[in-house]
């Protein structure tokens, strides 16, 4: 009953729009009728302002031996006069308006004229005058054309007459003229050449004036019958249009409702295969510009660490590190964008694995304590003694929380001292918890603030009090605490500070099989033979990075810009190892290693893809087309390390051990001890392009000291002037000894 009452408004309208169209039509109809004359009327002017467009003349019985004559009115055309004499036995004479004036026969068609209307001034002997439309004939060329005339009473003065064209006659003389008899010699004017006016049966001889204000023609384009049937077709066609127009109109009507029924059935699909087509183009949306933005910050990052290691002056020094830090800083930005832009597309996720809690802690506390002392302010970690060591979860993710909370904390307090407290917890319903707080006496917040400070691109406050930021963090550490099973919560009051918490589900692992922290140490090579490996990324700033980075390494290397490249570069190569990009033009890093994988001759050869995309679906997606491994961009130098021993079973070495095993092992042979003595004073003088010509002729003039050639080759490539020093050194020191 609601369906059907919901209808009934859009039939009313319906009936009432077509009710009005019929009312229109009425009113239309109505009108047509009424005014028919604006539609149907036709009519022809000829006036002494329009002459121009006829070639007025005259005529008399001169020509045929009378002596009439006829005088035209210079000042005013369509106005003569007329002298009729005795001497010829119908004196006549005339004034005439010609249509063709270009004498072949083509005048005027007066057919659909029904009147003939003369405004005129007439002195004269006669009571009738004449006017007669010459129509051209060609069948009938004697005498010229067929005068139709027609003849009329007028009397003395100005007086206008209307006359009916259906009275006209032919001429008798002209029908004689041409033989024809008077039933076929009738009145015809489809082709008026001409028209003239002359006085009628009557004229005797005398003294005639005319002057003619106008003649004009009046009739319809269509009968009065013929307009009525007109309007009656046009309404048959309009009832006629309308009833298909109705028949089509059910007929769609019934279409339609089996449609609907039919697109109910299939909404539920088209709206999850919507869902899932946007969802996959925010991804590809997000994949593309994280690779975008992290791919440049990968050359800016990793050179900077480059610089950062060798031997500069103060001045340069810094430079290096702000070129890091601020590197580091726009990616960052970029990764909280980043990060929304997945978190809203629901496309966010952890990667949970064993980590050491209290190491992870301490570094963000130590980084924070820095920050802290640069302000003056105190700053206070408190880790309790139950928070165990082990735990699992994405280490990552849970030091972006603290960093966003304790940064913000250090960023709105201006004196006093910030806080971090980490407690373990038992839940009600079983189970530990990891609560996280952190205080701070900044300038805290009016409570009608609260709801908004974890909303995106929002900052509280005063204008003038806020500091600079994208209001993304507290949005972010938000949703990542809800990612992890918890609910961030805030009190604060203004002039007093704030204070952050959030509770998130704990799982122990046993400290032994625990991963073990090393710190950071300088790597100056690996023991066992050189490696090879190939590099291969579309960007050739990215290349260049890795080939410096793996240089310095020891590794040698060779490099393609695309997996079609590189699956030719493996066959005269035969590297170790390959590291590969992910997004790449022709061919790209997961269908590289499809095709590495599906090569039997190939089958052993580790697959390294790194890309700036590094979120869960894309390694897992790198891993399942044969990656062996997956690097996140921008490589940092202690994973690429870690990954490299991982797959190459490498043991790294610091200083020259490398040498010393190798020696033992009969691997490296040095040159005499006068070559070693030249190589120490270009490895002094740290002309780099004269070692390597040294390494050059070496492995040419004694081929017994080829791997020691190659690595000195090696090491001039990444400019490692120190590790120079400490081969020719070691090798010279080794000889003083024997």
């Amino acid at each position: 009953m609601d369906g059907r009452r919901g209808d009934d408004p859009v039939r009313l309208i319906s009936r009432l729009k077509f009710e009005a169209a019929i009312l229109v039509l009425l009113l239309v109809t109505f009108a047509a009728v009424q005014f028919q004359g604006l539609f149907t009327a036709k009519s022809l002017s000829i006036t002494p302002g329009n002459l121009a467009s006829f070639a007025p003349y005259s005529y008399t019985d001169a020509p045929s031996g009378g002596t009439s004559t006829i005088t035209l009115d210079p000042k005013r055309v369509m106005r003569w006069s007329c002298e009729l004499r005795g001497g010829y036995a119908y004196p006549f004479c005339g004034y005439g308006m010609i249509f063709d004036k270009s004498d072949r026969g083509e005048g005027l068609d007066f057919s659909k004229f029904q009147t003939v209307t003369l405004n005129v001034r007439y002195t004269g002997a006669a009571s009738k005058m004449r006017v007669a439309l010459i129509n051209h004939d060609p069948r009938h060329k004697v005498a010229g054309g067929k005068p139709n005339q027609i003849e009329f009473p007028v009397r003395q003065g100005q007086q206008t007459v209307t006359l009916n064209l259906e009275n006209l006659f032919v001429a008798e003389w002209w029908a004689a003229a041409n033989n024809l008899p008077a039933e076929v010699a009738a009145p015809r004017i489809d082709n008026v050449t001409a028209i003239e006016v002359q006085p009628g049966s009557d004229a005797a001889v005398g003294h005639y004036d005319f002057e003619l204000d106008s003649i004009t023609f009046a009739g319809r384009q269509i009968s009065q019958a013929q307009y009525y049937l007109l309007l009656l077709g046009i309404w048959v066609l309009l009832i006629g249009g309308f009833l298909i127009h109705r028949f089509f109109q059910v007929r769609r009507s019934f279409e339609a409702r089996h449609e609907r029924q039919v697109q109910e059935s299939r909404e539920l699909e088209a709206a999850k295969a919507m869902a899932e087509s946007a969802s996959a183009a925010k991804s590809a949306f997000l994949a593309n510009m994280s690779h975008e933005l992290r791919t440049p910050l990968n050359a800016i990052l990793g050179y900077a660490q480059l610089l950062e290691r060798e031997t500069l002056t103060d001045r340069q020094a810094v430079a290096a590190q702000t070129i890091h830090q601020s590197g580091a800083h726009l990616l960052t930005l970029i990764t909280d964008i980043l990060d929304l832009s997945k978190i809203e597309a629901g496309r966010l996720e952890l990667m949970p694995a064993s980590f050491d809690l209290h190491a992870c802690i301490g570094t963000v506390a130590n980084i924070m304590r820095i920050r802290a002392e640069e302000k003056g302010l105190a700053f206070l970690c408190a880790l309790e003694d139950h928070v165990p060591q082990t735990v699992i979860g994405d280490e990552k993710r849970l030091r972006q929380v603290l960093i966003n909370l304790l940064g913000n904390a250090l960023k709105f307090t201006g004196a006093g001292q910030v806080s971090l407290v980490v407690s373990a917890t038992t839940a009600e319903a079983g189970g530990n918890r990891l609560r996280v707080e952190v205080r701070d006496t900044g300038i805290g917040m009016k409570t009608e603030h609260l709801p908004l400070i974890f909303e995106a691109f929002e900052q509280v406050g005063d204008a003038e009090r806020r500091a600079g930021g994208t209001g993304l963090g507290l949005s972010i550490t938000r949703r990542i605490v809800a990612l992890m099973g918890g609910t961030i919560e805030v009190e604060s009051r203004e002039g007093e500070g704030s204070r952050f918490w959030f509770d998130i589900p704990l799982e122990t692992v046993s400290a032994l099989s625990a991963p073990k922290r090393t710190e950071a140490e300088a790597v100056g090579g690996y023991a066992g033979p050189r490696r090879r490996l190939l590099v291969v990324d579309d960007d050739e700033s990215n290349r260049a990075l890795l080939v410096t980075t793996l240089a310095e390494l020891g590794f040698g290397t060779d490099e393609a810009a695309n997996g079609a490249e590189a699956l030719d570069r493996i066959v005269d190569a035969r590297p170790d190892l390959v590291l590969t990009g992910l997004k790449m033009p022709v061919m790209d890093g997961c269908a590289f290693a499809g095709r590495v994988r599906s090569d039997p001759n190939l089958a052993d050869l580790p697959v390294i893809i790194f890309s700036a995309n590094p979120d869960a679906q894309t390694r897992k997606r790198a891993l399942a087309a044969g990656a062996a491994a997956f690097l996140a961009s921008p490589i940092l130098a202690e994973d690429l390390k870690a990954t490299l021993a991982s797959q190459l079973a490498l043991a790294w070495t610091h200083g020259v051990i490398v040498e010393a095993k190798a020696i033992k092992d009969g691997a490296i042979v040095p040159p005499p001890s006068a070559q070693l003595e030249t190589l120490m004073q270009l490895a002094l003088a740290g002309n780099m392009r004269a070692i390597r010509k040294f390494a050059d002729d070496l492995a040419v003039a004694d081929p017994h000291c080829g791997a020691f050639a190659e690595r000195l080759k090696t090491l001039a490539a990444g400019y490692q002037s120190p590790a120079i020093l400490d081969l020719v050194s070691y090798h010279l020191n080794a000889r003083q000894a024997a």
